[in-house]
């Protein structure tokens, strides 16, 4: 079975991409490719919910680009691979995920956030195409920039020390034999790039030791100082986008200034199961939630 049947079946009528093709002439490469950097984790109730905001526990390692807890046995890469005869100038190559937590509203940012703060990016380094990716020929190029914090705005009870700033790996560039470089993102988040201003919930990660900006749901644009306005998907919005455009915390808080975030984290409270359990990771704290029948 193809790499597109594969997710179509895997995804039915819940996927977000399931108009997305992959060119017929790549297919069978990038299946391998994605299914030798993917790893799954152990089973986690799923919870029936909106097509945008399934949640689903696995951890894609390799294309993670340093967001927390992606899900890989949801992820479809998308729209802009291999070249042919008639085919024109590739766009940015986007995969769809799914998070291992729920990041909706603010009782999920404040239950598996470890903080949230408005953050910067500075010092991003795109590193050289790698070895493995020049013996497929293709493959993921690694960005790393130091996300720099500005505000705090919230912190988790028993939750890490947050550093004033700390080094990430980011959404990078995709790169092809014959084809070069072209941006790589997880469709509707931000790439988190300099000269852009963001509000993040940022999360432990175990695998790394360190703090990820959990992108899926945990990422609002924040230049000039309203939420909607800035840096998604590797664009600049100049104007708020319509409601309709937007999900979860994106839409309750478009066009939101700082004080109404912290007003409405000031509020939130988390559910008991996930205060219970402070030193478990995100995905558990979100386990054990659900287990208690609390997330409704």
């Amino acid at each position: 079975m193809t790499s597109n049947k594969q997710l179509r079946a895997t995804l039915g009528p819940v996927d977000a991409a399931r108009s997305a093709t992959v060119p017929d002439d790549v297919d069978e490469r990038v299946h391998a490719r994605v299914a030798g950097e993917v790893r799954s984790t152990s089973t986690t109730p799923v919870k029936k919910t909106p097509p945008w905001s399934v949640r689903r526990p696995a951890v894609l390692a390799g294309l993670a680009c340093g967001l927390a807890a992606v899900t890989a046995g949801a992820m479809a890469l998308s729209g802009a691979f291999g070249s042919g005869p008639d085919s024109g100038p590739r766009g940015p190559v986007e995969a769809e995920a799914l998070s291992a937590f729920p990041l909706e509203n603010t009782t999920d940012w404040v239950s598996y956030g470890d903080h949230v703060a408005v953050i910067h990016v500075d010092n991003e380094k795109i590193s050289p195409v790698p070895d493995k990716a020049k013996e497929h020929g293709e493959g993921h190029v690694d960005r790393t920039g130091r996300l720099v914090i500005d505000k705090v705005l919230y912190n988790r009870s028993g939750s890490p020390e947050l550093p004033s700033s700390f080094t990430v790996q980011l959404a990078g560039l995709w790169w092809e034999d014959g084809v070069g470089t072209q941006e790589f993102n997880f469709r509707g988040t931000s790439r988190l790039e300099s000269g852009h201003s963001y509000i993040a919930v940022l999360v432990w990660d175990e695998d790394v030791q360190g703090f990820e900006a959990a992108a899926l749901g945990g990422v609002l644009p924040f230049d000039k100082g309203t939420v909607g306005l800035g840096e998604i998907d590797g664009k600049t919005r100049q104007s708020l986008p319509p409601a309709t455009e937007v999900e979860g915390m994106a839409k309750e808080f478009n066009g939101s200034d700082l004080s109404e975030i912290e007003d409405a984290l000031k509020q939130a409270t988390p559910y008991p199961a996930a205060a219970a359990n402070p030193t478990l990771p995100a995905e558990q704290r979100y386990e054990k939630v659900v287990e208690a029948g609390q997330d409704t």
